[in-house]
Parts: C-alpha cells; sequence; structure tokens
C-alpha cells in the first residue's frame, strides 16, 4: 500500500508534530510505504517530499500566506482572529505531483495558511482516491474557525459569523460553509477525529455527509519521551533542585485559547495560601512572564525533542489550562515522560487526563479549582504511583505500535472495500 500523507508543515505546530509522529511510526512498522508531501521543508528526502523547492520557497510560502491573509483583511472582525479564521481561496497545486498520482491513499492532515485552497481540495477529490482525512482541528466542518467557542451554527448553517465584521445571514462563513458541503457531498473520505470529542462535534456538522467518524490518537515515541532522573533533567535547564517546578508550554502561549491568565490567577492563589517553593518554569515563543509574584524561568522555544522531553521530567507538574483544545501534545508528552497533568475538564483533554489517577481536571475556567489541582499534586504522598500512571497510560494509548497498526488496519479496509 503507498499512504501519502499530506501536511502544510514537517516541523512545528501541533498537526506537523502528529503527522511527523505518524510518518515516523508507520514507517518503522515497515507495513506500508509511507511518504509525506508538505508545503517546504529543510529535510527533504525520497519519502519527505516538498511542494515548494529551491533558495526561494520560504518567500513563496510566506507569499501564499500573504494573499490568503490580505483578502481575508476586509472580512475580518479584528486582527486577534486573523489566524483563528481560515478561506482556503488560495494555495499550492498537488493533483498533478507524481507522489499524489502514485499513492493509493491520500492522508490529509492539516492544510490552511497558503498551502491548500478549496479549489484544490475539489481537484484531489476529482481524482477518486480514497482520502482519509484527520481532524486535527474543526476547520473542515466550519464555515472557516478552526474552533467555534460557544458558537454551534456549524450543525445547521453557518453566517451571521462573530470571526467577520458586518457579517450577515449570507457572509463568508456561509460561503464557505455551503462549498465545503458541496466539495464533500459525494466524496470518499474517512473522516478521523484525534480525540472522540473531535469526532462527535464532525459528526453533528451538517457539512460532512459521512456521519461516521472514527476516533484514533495520535501517536508518540515512548523511547524518545521517557522519564529521566530529575535532578540530572534540571541540572541540564540550570533548574533548582530544591522547588517544585510548575511547567507550562505552547507553541504561542499568548493564545488566548491556551488560558494563560487563568494560571498566572492560579499561581497568585497559591502564593497567597502561604505554598511556597514553587517556581514556574515556561517554554513556547516568547514565553517569559513579567510581574508574577513566584519565581519563574522562561525556557523559550526548543525545537529539539530529546531537551524537550528532558524538560517535561524537570518538572514535578504540566499544566495546560486551555479553554479549547483538541488532543493538545504538550499533555500526551507530559505524560509520556511520567509527569503528572493538571488542565481543565474540556475537549479532548479528560481523553488524556484522567482525573486523580495520572493528574487532576479543574472546573472549566475555574482559577481556584486550577490551584487546587496544582496543590494536590505537588503534595501527594504516592506521587511515584501518579507519574507510574501517567507513563503507562500513554504507552497503553499513545505507543507508535498502537497507533500505526490502527491506521493500517483502516488503509487495509479501505483498500478492501
Amino acid at each position: 500500500m503507498n499512504i501519502l500523507l499530506v501536511n502544510k508543515d514537517f516541523e512545528g505546530g501541533g498537526a506537523a508534530t502528529a503527522c511527523r509522529r505518524l510518518f515516523q511510526a508507520l514507517d518503522k512498522s515497515g507495513k506500508v510505504d509511507v511518504k509525506v508531501l508538505v508545503q517546504q521543508t529543510k529535510n527533504a528526502s525520497e519519502k519527505i517530499i516538498p511542494v515548494l523547492r529551491g533558495k526561494f520557497a520560504t518567500n513563496l510560502s510566506l507569499f501564499n500566506l500573504a494573499i490568503e491573509k490580505s483578502i481575508f483583511y476586509f472580512f475580518e472582525a479584528s486582527k486577534d482572529i486573523r489566524f483563528a479564521f481560515s478561506s482556503a481561496n488560495y494555495g499550492n497545486s498537488i493533483s498533478s505531483i507524481d507522489a499524489v498520482k502514485k499513492a493509493d491513499i491520500i492522508h490529509i492532515h492539516w492544510i490552511n495558511q497558503g498551502f491548500l485552497s478549496l479549489k484544490e481540495i475539489d481537484k484531489i477529490i476529482s481524482l477518486n482516491k480514497p482520502i482519509v482525512w484527520t481532524l486535527h482541528d474543526m476547520w473542515p466542518f466550519t464555515g472557516g474557525c478552526h474552533y467555534s467557542g460557544n458558537c454551534e451554527k456549524y450543525k445547521s448553517i453557518c453566517g451571521n459569523c462573530p470571526f467577520l465584521k458586518g457579517s450577515n445571514e449570507k457572509d463568508l462563513s456561509y460561503y464557505l460553509f455551503n462549498r465545503k458541503k458541496e466539495i464533500f457531498q459525494n466524496s470518499n473520505i474517512s473522516w478521523i477525529g484525534c480525540s472522540k470529542w473531535m469526532a462527535t462535534l464532525a459528526q453533528s456538522s451538517n457539512v460532512l455527509t459521512n456521519p461516521q467518524v472514527k476516533n484514533i490518537f495520535n501517536p508518540i515515541d515512548i523511547e524518545l519521551y521517557k522519564p529521566i532522573e530529575k535532578a540530572t533533567a534540571r541540572k541540564f535547564f540550570d533548574l533548582p533542585i530544591n522547588k517544585k517546578i510548575i511547567l507550562f508550554g505552547a507553541a504561542k502561549i499568548s493564545d488566548k485559547r491556551k488560558g494563560l491568565s487563568y494560571l498566572l490567577e492560579a499561581l497568585n492563589i497559591l502564593d497567597r495560601n502561604g505554598f511556597k517553593d514553587i517556581m514556574l518554569g515556561t517554554f513556547g515563543k516568547n514565553s517569559a512572564i513579567n510581574n508574577l509574584k513566584i519565581e519563574s524561568k522562561a525556557i523559550n522555544y526548543i525545537s529539539d525533542e530529546n531537551k524537550i522531553a528532558q524538560l517535561y521530567s524537570a518538572a514535578d507538574v504540566f499544566v495546560l489550562p486551555s479553554l479549547e483544545d483538541n488532543l493538545p501534545n504538550t499533555v500526551m508528552e507530559s505524560l509520556t515522560c511520567g509527569t503528572p497533568v493538571v488542565a481543565f475538564n474540556i475537549g479532548g483533554i479528560p481523553e488524556m487526563v484522567k482525573h486523580t489517577i495520572n493528574g487532576y481536571l479543574a472546573k472549566v475556567a475555574d482559577s481556584t479549582d486550577l490551584a487546587n489541582g496544582i496543590e494536590w499534586v505537588l503534595n501527594k504522598l504516592n506521587y511515584s504511583e501518579l507519574s507510574a500512571n501517567a507513563r503507562n497510560y500513554a504507552i497503553n494509548e499513545f505507543s507508535e505500535d498502537v497507533i500505526a497498526n490502527k491506521y493500517i488496519e483502516l488503509y487495509q479496509n479501505i483498500i478492501n472495500k
């Protein structure tokens, strides 16, 4: 079987990480011939195929993104949502690429920000090849938003979109919603939710014509992400041995969806309650936090996964107060390294964090309960059991062989049909 994974990037970003890990898991299995097609990459090879090549590839990809966003500029309600909504009006042509033609199954992941347009998606569908589409966010079944918040218009028909200025019943979201519905109507697409939560949302949408949306988690390399001795890990990052380390990180920690304000309030609550000898460690883009009452250290962006794994092992608890999230890689990584997680009870996170077993699920948008969860983990007498539970759950649910076999079974069933 020739499987072609399609994603905007090979490096960076949650969907890129998930797609890359699936590529590696399938390749290690030796049961399929797998390649991945991306917009551009520094790791081009026979199996990792960039659409844009040469020294101008980065400029071309930025040009694509600029065109897409410049068109949306006239519709956006504010610049804060510029990357929370995608119109997919411009992108690359891939339907004539040799790897696409030779694929038995085309497995789409994330295609926005100037990679593929809806017109190109329509062309790919017209090739009459089986398509698997893994839902890393809600975009494929909404009128353009990646996460809809409290809006449920995607269940019937979009319009009067809160992301758009001067919106009306037949605004851009209405047009995109109906365009997607038209494209997907007679398509041979098998939809996959990274989480059961995402699969359930997709099943309720009026865009997708196939009501059966399966759930398959993303994989992780359990030999790369594994516990190491805390003193060793902390020495590497110059973190104190005698303090409890609370870790928080995201690709962009300022993203309101990641809920940093709730974590900061929770830390202030802990400080007011006299909880001492704690330190916040942050990683991600522009991760420094000022005016915090407790000690903090910004690790900033880390690209080396070995170092990322060490950082999770250096922490006593990882906190992710997201208000909307699918199946966060950071939570999976922390659990696999044996570091318990405290998070809000939202999205796909309850499928990863089992309350008081491998972490703590706090009430949504409740900083007090978030503080309770952090304190509960840090004061846990049988912390080693909590840590072991985190690692064991990750091995059983997210390891490469488990996820690769589920996808291979899916591919085989599709081919057999």
